[in-house]
C-alpha cells in the first residue's frame, strides 16, 4: 500500500493545493476528515446532470438546482417546491398542494373552502371529494358549473345519501339511498319510486314515444311478483287502451257470476264540486268510502292521516274498471227479465 503524507506546508494560511489540470478526474476513495472530523460546511450549488448523492444523517443541506430538467429522487421531504408546469410545455403554474393537502390543477385558490379534500381544473373537468357538508361525496365540476354531485356512502353512515346531478348549478335529478327517484326536484317523496316534478315550461310530465307505426305498441307495463299486471298501449298514432291483465291461463275456479242487479241498485252515484278545483261544474262519480261496502275490490283504500296542509296523507282511491262487469251482469239480468215478458206477452196475444 503506497502512503502519501504532506507533514507541513509553509506558509500555513492562504496556501492553495492543487491536484490535476482543466479536464482532469480527480477521484478520492475514502473519507475526506478535518482534523480527524467531518468536513463541515454548505452545499450552495450543483450544476445539474453531475448529479449529487451520500449525505450524513444530521445537519441541513441546501440544493438549488439553476439548469432545466434536472433529475431530482428524494426520500425525504421537499419544502418550499415550484414547478411551472409538469412537463417542459407548461408556461404557468400548473399544479397546488397547500397545508390541508388539497390539490388545485390550474389555480391556487377556490371559492368553496367547504371541501376538505379536491382537485380542481381551470377549464373542463374538476373532482371533490369526503367535503364536510356530504361526507362521502363526489362532485364532478365544469368550469360552468355544470356538475354531477355523487354523494355516496358505502359504510351507510349517512341516511340522507344520495346522487344528484346538476345542470347549470341547479340539480335537475336526485337518486336516494333507497332507490327513488326524483326529477326536476331535490327533495324526493319518500313513498313514490319516481317522483317528477311537472313545472310549467314542461308541456308533459312524462312522454312516451315509439318509432314503431304499425301493431301495438306497449309503452308502459305493470307487474308484481313478476306476473304481468296491466300495461298502457297504444294500437295506432291517435288510440290509447289501458288494459289490466284478464289471461285464462291466470285463473281458476272459473264460474257465472251470481246477480249483480242489487250492486247496481244500491250504487250511490253522486255529484259534487273538487275543493282545489277552480271550475264551477258539478262532477259526477261515487265516493270511495261509500263504494267500498258495496264493490270493495274497487276502492284503494287509503290513509284516515291527514298532513300539514289538512289534506290526506294518502287519499281514498275508485278503480272505475271493476264496476263495468257489474253492469254487464245488471244489463244481461235485465235483458233476460224484458225477453221474458216479451215472451210472456205474445203468449197472451195469441190467445184465442
Amino acid at each position: 500500500m503506497s502512503k502519501l503524507e504532506v507533514n507541513a506546508i509553509e506558509p500555513q494560511t492562504g496556501t492553495t493545493i492543487t491536484i490535476g489540470a482543466s479536464g482532469d478526474t480527480v477521484n478520492l476513495v475514502g473519507t475526506l476528515l478535518n482534523n480527524g472530523s467531518s468536513l463541515p460546511g454548505d452545499i450552495s450549488s450543483v450544476v445539474a446532470g453531475t448529479g449529487l448523492s451520500g449525505g450524513g444523517t444530521t445537519g441541513v443541506v441546501t440544493l438549488n438546482v439553476e439548469a432545466a430538467q434536472p433529475t431530482i429522487t428524494s426520500l425525504g421531504t421537499i419544502t418550499s417546491f415550484r414547478s411551472t408546469g409538469i412537463d417542459d410545455n407548461s408556461d404557468a403554474l400548473a399544479m397546488t398542494i397547500d397545508s390541508s393537502e388539497n390539490i388545485y390543477v390550474g389555480n391556487t385558490t377556490v371559492s368553496d373552502s367547504s371541501n376538505s379534500a379536491r382537485v380542481y381544473s381551470k377549464t373542463g373537468f374538476g373532482l371533490i371529494t369526503n367535503n364536510s357538508e356530504n361526507a362521502g361525496g363526489v362532485r364532478l365540476v365544469s368550469s360552468s358549473q355544470n356538475s354531477i354531485l355523487i354523494q355516496s356512502d358505502p359504510n351507510n353512515q349517512r341516511a340522507d345519501s344520495f346522487i344528484g346531478f346538476h345542470v347549470d348549478a341547479s340539480e335537475k335529478m336526485r337518486i336516494t339511498s333507497t332507490g327513488n327517484v326524483g326529477i326536476n326536484r331535490s327533495s324526493v317523496d319518500t313513498g313514490s319510486m319516481l317522483d317528477i316534478s311537472h313545472t310549467g315550461s314542461s308541456k308533459y310530465a312524462l312522454r312516451c314515444d315509439s318509432s314503431e307505426t304499425s301493431g301495438t305498441q306497449y309503452h308502459i307495463l305493470f307487474s308484481r311478483g313478476g306476473t304481468g299486471a296491466g300495461y298502457i298501449a297504444s294500437n295506432s298514432a291517435t288510440s290509447i287502451t289501458f288494459n289490466n291483465i284478464s289471461d285464462e291461463r291466470l285463473k281458476e275456479n272459473i264460474e257465472n257470476s251470481g246477480s249483480a242487479i242489487q250492486d247496481i241498485k244500491d250504487l250511490k252515484v253522486r255529484q259534487y264540486d273538487w275543493k282545489d278545483n277552480i271550475d264551477t261544474h258539478k262532477d259526477f262519480g261515487f265516493v270511495a268510502q261509500e263504494l267500498h261496502s258495496i264493490i270493495p275490490e274497487a276502492v284503494a283504500v287509503g290513509s284516515d292521516e291527514l298532513d300539514d296542509n289538512g289534506k290526506p296523507k294518502q287519499s281514498w282511491g275508485v278503480d272505475y274498471s271493476h264496476i263495468i262487469p257489474r253492469l254487464v251482469k245488471a244489463v244481461q239480468e235485465q235483458q233476460t227479465k224484458i225477453e221474458t215478458l216479451e215472451a210472456e206477452v205474445t203468449a197472451l196475444k195469441n190467445q184465442p
